[in-house]
C-alpha cells in the first residue's frame, strides 16, 4: 500500500478515510453538458469551443431520459462550455429537477445577472459552482494578475447567489506549480466567508504534455494530441498530487484533516477525491469531521432516499451546532471540534449564539499519466457523461469526438 505523505509527515492513508461507495451506475452526481461555447479562455480547458455548440432542448431530454435510465445519482453538474449561454437553461434546469435531480450549475459565472439568477432559482437550481481563477483571460481582470484579484469577483457572484436564497455555492480552482503557493491565502478567505462559500474545490492543472513520454493510440492506430489543449507555460511545472495541495492547506489551516476520498482506476490507493469538511464559529476552525461522519451521511441518505448524498441545502450549512450534537457519539473528528467549541465557549460566552458553519474542501487529482503508459483515472468518478449511449469521464470527451475511442498509452520506444 502506498501512501502520500504532506507536510509534518502527516500520511494520508486511504485505510484510515472512508472511501465513498460511488460508482458508476449508482452515484452522487452525474454529468451534463449543454453547450461547448464559452465567453472566457481558461488555460487547461478539456473541452472544445470552437466546434458545435448549444444542444437543442429536446436532445437534452432525451439525454436525460437515457442518463436516467442507466445511472442513479443525486445531483446533475449542468455544464460546458459555459452553461449560462444557453439560450434554454432555465427550462433545462427545470427539466432536471423534475426529472428528480438536483440542478448544479458549473459556470465561470460571467453573464450571471440577477434577473437570470431569480429565474434558475424559481426552475429549481440546487447550487452553483464558480470556476474562477488565475489561469482565466477575463476582460476586466488585467492578465497575469493574482488569485487575490479575483476576490471582489468572487465575492460578488457569491453574494448574488446568497442573497437569492436556498442556492448553495461552491468555488472551483484550478492548482498548478504557478499557483500552488496562493492556496493558503484561498483557504483563509473562504474562512473569512462562510457565508457567502459553502465549498473550496481544487482542481489540479494536467496537461497532455504531462504524458509526453508516451505515445498514445486510437484502436491501435498511433496519433497525435490536439495542441490546441495544451499550456506551454502551465506544464512546464510538475504535475502536483493531492498530497501538494494539503500541505499548502495545512499553512493556512494546520488543523486540515480529511475524511473521504474515490481512489483510481488503476492504482485503487490513489487519491484521486478527496473531501474534507470543517467547522467554523467566530471566525476560527473548530476542527473537521472523521470519517465516520461521511460514512453515516452517505449511508443513512441511500438509506431513505435511494440516492448516495451529494448535495444538500444551504441551510445546513449554518447547521453545525446540531451536526456537533447528532454525530458527537459516532465521530471522532466531530467530538474533538464540539470539545473546542465548549472550551472556547466557556471563556468567550457572548458568543455562544453566534452560528457554527460547515464549509467543504474537495482536491481533485485528474488523470494521471503513469509511467507503464496506464491513464490512472477517478474509480466512481461523479463527473461521468453520457455519450452515443454509455458513459465516459467527461474530462475525455474530445478523444471520443477526435478518434471515436478513448485512447491508449504505452512508452515511447
Amino acid at each position: 500500500m502506498q501512501h502520500q505523505t504532506s507536510e509534518a509527515g502527516k500520511t494520508l492513508d486511504p485505510l484510515q478515510l472512508f472511501r465513498l461507495p460511488w460508482s458508476t451506475t449508482d452515484n452522487g452526481m452525474s454529468w451534463l453538458e449543454v453547450t461547448t461555447k464559452c465567453n472566457i479562455t481558461c488555460q487547461g480547458c478539456y473541452r472544445d469551443s470552437r466546434k458545435e455548440g448549444h444542444k437543442t432542448l429536446e436532445e437534452i431530454r432525451t439525454e436525460l431520459q437515457e442518463l436516467r435510465r442507466i445511472r442513479k445519482s443525486d445531483g446533475l453538474s449542468i455544464a460546458g462550455g459555459e452553461p449560462l449561454l444557453h439560450p434554454e437553461l432555465v427550462e433545462i434546469v427545470r427539466l432536471g429537477r423534475q426529472m428528480g435531480w438536483k440542478p448544479s450549475i458549473n459556470t465561470n459565472g460571467q453573464a450571471l445577472t440577477p434577473e437570470l439568477l431569480a429565474a434558475l432559482r424559481e426552475a429549481g437550481v440546487a447550487s452553483f459552482t464558480f470556476h474562477i481563477d488565475s489561469t482565466q483571460r477575463r476582460k476586466e481582470i488585467p492578465e497575469g494578475a493574482d488569485e487575490a484579484t479575483f476576490f471582489p469577483l468572487r465575492e460578488r457572484l457569491a453574494g448574488m447567489v446568497r442573497d437569492c436564497g436556498g442556492v448553495t455555492c461552491g468555488m472551483n480552482i484550478t492548482v498548478s506549480g504557478k499557483n500552488v503557493a496562493e492556496v493558503p491565502e484561498l483557504v483563509r478567505w473562504a474562512g473569512e466567508h462562510p457565508d457567502l462559500c459553502n465549498s473550496m474545490h481544487f482542481i489540479l492543472f494536467r496537461d497532455p504534455v504531462m504524458g509526453e513520454h508516451l505515445d498514445f493510440f486510437a484502436a491501435g492506430n498511433k496519433v497525435k494530441l490536439d495542441p490546441h489543449f495544451s499550456s506551454p507555460e502551465l506544464a512546464t511545472y510538475p504535475p502536483l498530487l493531492v498530497s501538494d495541495v494539503v500541505e499548502t492547506i495545512r499553512r493556512a489551516d494546520p488543523v486540515f484533516q480529511p475524511a473521504a476520498y474515490l481512489g483510481g482506476t488503476h492504482t485503487p490507493q490513489a487519491l484521486k477525491w478527496l473531501l474534507a469538511t470543517r467547522f467554523l464559529w467566530a471566525g476560527e476552525t473548530l476542527g473537521y469531521v472523521g470519517p465516520r461522519f461521511y460514512e453515516l451521511a452517505q449511508y443513512v441518505a441511500h438509506f431513505f432516499t435511494g440516492k448516495w448524498l451529494a448535495l444538500s441545502p444551504r441551510r445546513t450549512f449554518t447547521m453545525g451546532f446540531l451536526v456537533l450534537f447528532l454525530f458527537f457519539p459516532f465521530d471522532r473528528g466531530v467530538r474533538s471540534a464540539a470539545w473546542r467549541f465548549l472550551g472556547k465557549v466557556v471563556r468567550r460566552p457572548r458568543l455562544l449564539l453566534e452560528p457554527i458553519y460547515l464549509q467543504w474542501f474537495l482536491v481533485q487529482q485528474p488523470i494521471d499519466f503513469q509511467q507503464d503508459g496506464a491513464l490512472n483515472m477517478c474509480d466512481g468518478c461523479p463527473n461521468m457523461t453520457l455519450y452515443r449511449g454509455k458513459l465516459y469521464w467527461s474530462c475525455r470527451l474530445e478523444e471520443l469526438k477526435n478518434f471515436g475511442v478513448n485512447l491508449t498509452a504505452s512508452p515511447k520506444a
